[in-house]
């Protein structure tokens, strides 16, 4: 397992060579890493502009250079388009760091835990203000929320009645992510990005916790089902009352 300073040194060798790159025109540093690490286990998270008359492969290249390969466990790579694309690197003493890149014309900023790292040039501070003030909040979808939460519920009853109670304790989980969602929302949290769910309002949780079965018996998913549709029906936000008709049987 890696240390602290293992990871402040790891962190800081990336910008660092950012800095001297002859491609690369700044980083953005995502999540945690923007506003000080949540803890020893936060992962160090950049989006990485390089210049226009950059080749996409040639700055792949180099960010790899940034490692070294001894070092490494395991490289997952992504494509998002034809000059967008990712790198997952997981070292073998633990640490990991997910590195998008692209030209800063093309970068969206879809992160609330953002920070400019490294600005040669002076564009990513400008680029982040204009496409954040560009970007409206993102509204809820609570016809298709209420349809999936009641869906799921749907399925937990034929589940049951099928006695496949393993597969009905799995929906009930995903109901209840749908819940758990929904009160982040309500308390202005991008619940998608960081997982925050420990952050959530201490009565919430109270009432969370009461729908985690104890075991797969039929009864007892069925009581945690109610107590989940208890909750969904107190959350302040309007569902199509039709949607009730989903849990007839």
């Amino acid at each position: 397992m890696y240390s602290l300073e293992d990871r402040d040194k790891f962190f800081y060798n990336i910008r660092d060579n950012v800095k001297k790159s002859k491609r690369l025109i700044g980083t953005y540093l995502i999540g945690s890493s923007s506003i000080g690490f949540r803890d020893i286990y936060s992962d160090c998270d950049f989006m990485m502009a390089y210049k226009k008359n950059a080749k996409v492969e040639d700055v792949r290249k180099e960010i790899l250079s940034f490692f070294n390969k001894k070092d490494i466990g395991y490289i997952m790579e992504r494509k998002w388009s034809d000059t967008i694309w990712g790198v997952s690197i997981y070292m073998k003493n633990g640490l990991s760091s997910d590195i998008s890149f692209g030209p800063l014309d093309e970068l969206k900023i879809r992160s609330n835990q953002i920070a400019v790292g490294v600005d040669t040039k002076n564009m990513l501070k400008k680029h982040m203000e204009e496409y954040v003030k560009s970007v409206k909040p993102k509204e809820l979808d609570l016809d298709n929320i209420g349809w999936n939460f009641m869906y799921l519920l749907r399925k937990i009853s034929i589940a049951l009645e099928r006695k496949n109670n393993v597969y009905a304790y799995q929906l009930l989980n995903d109901a209840r992510l749908e819940v758990m969602n929904l009160e982040g929302h309500r308390e202005i949290m991008k619940m998608h990005e960081f997982k925050a769910y420990n952050e959530l309002d201490k009565n919430f949780l109270k009432k969370i916790n009461k729908t985690i079965p104890r075991n797969t018996s039929s009864r007892e998913i069925k009581r945690c089902s109610k107590a989940l549709l208890n909750i969904f029906n107190s959350l302040p936000f309007k569902f199509d009352k039709n949607l009730s008709y989903l849990l007839f049987l």
